[in-house]
């Protein structure tokens, strides 16, 4: 199956979190969301600026390079499911399209 030919996927039902890899992570806490911490260690705050407990969390890295596996970037974005049978619904119809979790 193609993209041009797949159906219409399921769509999350809320954005729970990304999680930003950068060294940069007091831009993103202060200047960037104007948010607080909600949980914060050396290396990942958790930022909240709603009800969510941690919308943005920042990999702060230091050292990070513009090029090789140092970079900055987005580490990954989490989405919640209305259901168990949703997300199962959701993993078929993206193996269909040969995409798989990694």
């Amino acid at each position: 199956m193609s993209l041009e030919t797949a159906t219409k996927a399921t769509s999350p039902i809320k954005l729970v979190h990304a999680v930003l890899r950068t060294s940069q992570d007091a831009f993103y806490k202060k200047a960037f969301l104007g948010g607080r911490a909600s949980y914060e260690n050396a290396m990942l705050p958790f930022i909240t600026y709603n009800d969510e407990h941690r919308r943005v969390a920042v990999m702060a890295l230091n050292g990070l390079r513009p090029k090789g596996n140092q970079t900055s970037g987005l580490e990954h974005i989490a989405f919640t499911r209305a259901n168990l049978d949703d997300l199962l619904q959701a993993f078929q119809q993206r193996k269909e399209l040969g995409i798989n979790p990694t």
